[in-house]
């Protein structure tokens, strides 16, 4: 499945959760893609949250698929 920051899959991983199923994250970071890295939205929560856009990405995969007991 694919799943990431635009496209968050929310209706169909809430489906599968009762089954046990697991999402995986490859490739988080899109390649290396500047357009995804360099993206406003990321620079400006990076700034106000002293990170930089790379931490604030895997942040929210990070917070998005591990299970809240794991956090």
């Amino acid at each position: 499945m694919e799943c990431h920051l635009y496209w968050q899959q929310t209706e169909l991983r809430q489906r599968i959760a009762p089954y046990g199923t697991v999402t995986e994250s490859w490739y988080p970071l899109g390649h290396g893609a500047s357009d995804l890295i360099g993206e406003d939205t990321f620079t400006k929560l990076g700034e106000k949250y002293v990170k930089t856009n790379v931490q604030v990405i895997l942040r929210w995969h990070i917070h998005a698929y591990l299970p809240a007991d794991m956090l």
